[in-house]
């Protein structure tokens, strides 16, 4: 089990801050294991106030619904339901050039994800330590299935970087070709 909010824990919003909720979302909902969302969650609901104990009601305060976040969490919900990499596959990291960004690569059969999460406010221009990763990247041999910044994706400029990711998105590309392992 994986989580981020608990009962004996303040919120994700409280603790990292609220432009974090969206990036931490993102990688509890592609990375191994099962993810547990706690109520309200995933609308950014922000106290835990009226729930004093598991045997009493909880009531999750609606005027503070975040539609924008719901339908993230909704998006990667889909995603991870329709493929079976993103639930089951393997997780292998690929290193990249800034420590602000987490890229991993979710495979399981003949699929194949890259995903690419910034956790900083900064745009950022990455290198990828996997030369393989940049290449298939360039060759077009990928497919943004998925991206949470408001404009649709950084993409990549060769010469200048591999990848541009904006503060605080996450990219998600299907690999159209698997990556042999090295």
């Amino acid at each position: 089990m994986r989580w981020l909010e608990e009962k004996e824990q303040s919120r994700m919003r409280a603790y990292a801050g609220e432009p974090l909720t969206k990036p931490a979302a993102s990688i509890l909902l592609t990375v191994e294991g099962v993810p547990a969302i706690m109520m309200g969650q995933e609308f950014n609901e922000r106290t835990l106030d009226t729930w004093t104990s598991l045997f009493h009601e909880y009531r999750l305060d609606w005027n503070l619904f975040d539609e924008e976040l719901c339908a993230h969490y909704k998006a990667l919900i889909h995603l991870r339901t329709s493929y079976a990499a993103l639930w089951d596959g393997e997780l292998e990291f690929v290193g990249n050039s800034e420590d602000s960004v987490l890229s991993y690569i979710r495979r399981s059969g003949s699929e194949e994800f890259l995903i690419v999460v910034n956790v900083s406010e900064e745009p950022l221009g990455i290198w990828f330590d996997d030369r393989r990763v940049a290449d298939t990247l360039a060759e077009a041999n990928h497919r943004l299935i998925y991206s949470s910044g408001q404009g649709g994706g950084g993409g990549t400029s060769p010469g200048t970087h591999d990848l541009l990711i904006h503060g605080w998105e996450t990219q998600i590309y299907q690999r159209t070709h698997r990556l042999s392992k090295s």
